[in-house]
C-alpha cells in the first residue's frame, strides 16, 4: 500500500467523504470524486476502512445489540409517527425482517391483508391509508 493511500484511508476515516479524503491525501483535486470510487473499490484498501471503522465503533461500545435497544426505544416512545416509523423499519432491518431499503418498497412488496396488518401493528400509530397493495397501486 503506497503513503498515499494510507493517507486516503485516514482521512476517510475522518471526514467519511471520500473526494475530500482524496483530495487530502493529495491527490488531483480534478476527478476526485472517481479517484475516491476507485479507492474505495480496492479490496486492501476496503478491508483496512472496515478494520478502522470496527475500532472506532468498538472504542465507542456500538454493537447490534445497543442500536436494536436504542430503535426500539424510540419506535415506542417518540412523538412524530416518523421516528416511530423510522426506527421500527431499522430495527426490522437491522434484524433481517426486512431486505428492502426504502418503506415504499416494503409496503409495496408486501402480499396479503395479514402482511399489512402485521406492518402496521409493528408500526404502531400509522394509519391504514399509508399500507398500500400492489393493486391499488396499479390503479392509483
Amino acid at each position: 500500500m503506497t503513503k498515499k493511500q494510507q493517507s486516503f484511508i485516514n482521512h476517510y476515516v475522518k471526514c467519511k467523504n471520500g473526494a475530500e479524503a482524496v483530495r487530502l491525501a493529495g491527490y488531483s483535486h480534478q476527478g476526485a470524486d472517481r479517484m475516491a470510487h476507485i479507492l474505495l473499490r480496492n479490496i486492501e484498501i476496503k478491508k483496512v476502512v472496515e478494520v478502522k471503522f470496527k475500532e472506532i465503533a468498538d472504542g465507542l461500545n456500538i454493537t447490534k445489540e445497543n442500536i436494536q435497544a436504542i430503535l426500539w426505544e424510540i419506535s415506542k416512545k417518540s412523538d412524530k409517527d416518523s421516528n416511530r416509523v423510522n426506527a421500527s423499519l431499522g430495527l426490522a432491518k437491522l434484524m433481517g425482517y426486512i431486505k428492502d431499503t426504502t418503506i415504499q418498497n416494503t409496503i409495496y412488496n408486501l402480499q396479503t391483508s395479514e402482511e399489512k396488518k402485521t406492518l402496521n401493528d409493528v408500526l404502531g400509530r400509522v394509519r391504514p391509508q399509508h399500507i398500500v397493495s400492489k393493486d391499488q397501486n396499479k390503479d392509483g
